[in-house]
């Protein structure tokens, strides 16, 4: 009942507004009346919805879960700031049904708030150093943009020293439940088939005769996969939560840190008995080939360099904000269409520019060289008007933009974004969802 309860309600924990709004914005553009026409429609009982719509049964049951392939890994990061936890939900791969896993985090008392505003404080001292720039008369000149990204680097390091305190504060050690699921069945039976042994060896031995939950059972198999990546004090952590009985003490601190040695020497010995000869030494989890994670991440984290942390630094991590949104995209683009077959893409590339930059025209031959797309677009001045752009938006699958920021901001507003894209170039033409992919690059321009 429990894991029923968290497979319905942590996905509605995050980006609820924004669900809320996006099919707001559908119900307006499908409808030729006023906001209030579409509010109502969209108050309607879940059976009176089309069948269609994520905000059908499907999605106050979860089981919108089972329409995500099994090879993305699902997660969400969700904080509660007044009563200082973090709570880390997943999707627990590999079962019959979805079911959602969570686990609260104490967190320090006022550890996040300090986190913040270290990071403001970066984002403040970079933006004094861009503004500087731009005013020194060699900003333009070869010698000066050597000088400039020279002394970028100072803001690199410092991103990464956060996003360590990131981890190791907040995060902590069940940052684990973040890691892929490998996409190899045979490498998924493999590793549990070691974790089995292992119970029977060194846990029974100490703790005696186990009666493991799914859920537990299916954590335990994540942190053997993780084992040796994660600090002895850290697993010893997790087999504590994952092992002790509620209201006893079955082992104290210095057996689960024996557990803890054990399962790390156990997990370094699976991974030689599985290294074939071709293996890859510098990438030794190559032979897993783990999926992408989607990771749903809270509002209130939003602005946090999650994927900088060392942890999700070399992982395929995509945010997500609201689910329904995650839904249409699959529909719209076929998550399992690999190849990306017969793709439309549009692109602005240095609209202020009288010829366009050398950056940019090495940018437009890599994307000519991106295998099916079809690509059409727009480079140098003069800039297209936002209602082209957003006609691209709505007709096309991918979308480019590098520039200056400020510029793509006066262009595409809040309120011209929400409308939607013109089917036709009229203006009084209905609208329709933006379902172009965006690949913003340049300051600001997010």
């Amino acid at each position: 009942l429990t894991q029923s309860i968290c497979t319905a309600v942590v996905p509605l924990c995050t980006g609820v507004t924004v669900m809320l709004l996006y099919e707001l914005r559908a119900q307006q553009r499908t409808s030729d009346g006023p906001y209030k026409s579409a509010i109502a429609a969209l108050l309607q009982p879940a059976a009176a919805l089309s069948p269609l719509s994520p905000l059908s049964a499907e999605v106050w049951e979860g089981a919108w879960l089972a329409r995500i392939p099994d090879y993305i890994t699902v997660a969400w990061l969700q904080l509660d700031a007044e009563a200082g936890r973090l709570q880390i939900a997943r999707v627990m791969d590999g079962l019959d049904s979805p079911r959602v896993f969570t686990r609260q985090i104490p967190l320090r008392s006022g550890i996040f708030r300090r986190v913040e505003e270290e990071l403001q404080q970066i984002q403040a001292d970079n933006q004094r150093l861009v503004r500087g720039w731009a005013t020194k008369p060699e900003c333009g000149t070869d010698e000066g943009k050597r000088a400039f990204w020279a002394e970028r680097k100072h803001f690199d390091c410092k991103i990464q020293e956060l996003a360590s305190k990131l981890q190791a504060d907040i995060l902590q050690e069940w940052r684990f439940l973040l890691t892929p699921w490998p996409s190899n069945c045979k490498v998924v039976d493999s590793f549990f088939e070691s974790l089995h042994r292992w119970l029977s060896l060194e846990v029974r031995s100490k703790l005696g005769q186990l009666s493991l939950s799914i859920p537990s059972r299916w954590v335990l198999g994540l942190l053997y996969m993780q084992a040796h990546h994660l600090l002895l004090a850290e697993v010893a952590s997790v087999l504590a939560a994952m092992l002790q009985a509620p209201g006893r003490t079955v082992c104290n601190d210095e057996c689960f840190q024996t557990l803890a040695a054990s399962m790390q020497e156990h997990r370094r010995l699976h991974e030689y008995e599985h290294a074939g000869p071709d293996r890859d030494e510098s990438n030794p989890r190559a032979d897993a080939d783990p999926g992408p994670l989607l990771l749903f991440v809270d509002p209130a984290l939003a602005h946090m360099p999650i994927e900088a942390t060392p942890f999700l630094r070399t992982q395929r991590t995509v945010r997500a904000v609201a689910h329904n949104i995650v839904l249409h995209a699959f529909d719209r683009f076929g998550a399992c269409d690999s190849k990306h077959k017969g793709r439309k893409g549009y692109y602005v590339v240095d609209p202020t520019s009288p010829t366009g930059s050398t950056t940019g025209n090495s940018l437009l031959r890599e994307l000519g060289n991106g295998g099916q797309t079809q690509w059409v677009g727009h480079l140098g001045a003069p800039c297209p008007c936002a209602d082209e752009i957003l006609h691209h938006l709505g007709s096309h699958d991918l979308f480019v933009y590098m520039g200056h920021g400020e510029v793509l901001r006066k262009l595409l507003g809040p309120g011209l974004v929400q409308r939607g894209a013109l089917k036709e170039r009229a203006k009084d033409s209905p609208a329709e969802p933006l379902r172009a992919a965006v690949v913003l690059m340049g300051c600001s321009s997010a």
